[in-house]
């Protein structure tokens, strides 16, 4: 996997996003090793047996969404309104994310993993980061 791009991108701490060999982005979560638990993000210690044997896990990039709603007051430099939500992941994962293509997202459809400007900063550049989105998958 690569470094993120040097820019006004929000990526996670801990090496928690990063671009994978097609330039696509991975999020990088936990896995226990005593009990098989994944997490997002990684934690040090495992929720569900208490094992400090955690290891980095890539989570999968499609998902399904659980529930979303549309934010409609947020920071100056976000772009609204913005849709928020939680998307379910096939290992067990529930994560909080962006959203895209709101016309579309459904409770209990599939979304995937994609990159979307969400802001701009005072200075005119713009704030990227990972989200879900529905529809097609970008080739």
């Amino acid at each position: 996997m690569n470094s993120p791009p040097q820019s006004r991108s929000m990526w996670l701490p801990g090496g928690a996003a990063s671009l994978g060999a097609e330039g696509r982005p991975v999020l990088v979560g936990g896995e226990c090793r005593e009990c098989h638990t994944h997490m997002f993000p990684k934690t040090i210690v495992c929720c569900a047996c208490m094992s400090e044997d955690i290891i980095d896990a890539p989570l999968p990039s499609e998902g399904t969404l659980y529930s979303f709603t549309q934010v409609h007051v947020g920071p100056a430099q976000w772009h609204k309104p913005l849709t928020v939500g939680y998307v379910d992941l096939p290992d067990g994962v529930r994560l909080f994310s962006h959203l895209r293509n709101s016309a579309e997202l459904t409770i209990g459809g599939p979304v995937h993993l994609t990159l979307g400007q969400v802001g701009t900063t005072a200075e005119g550049e713009a704030i990227n980061t990972y989200m879900f989105a529905a529809g097609e998958t970008e080739q």
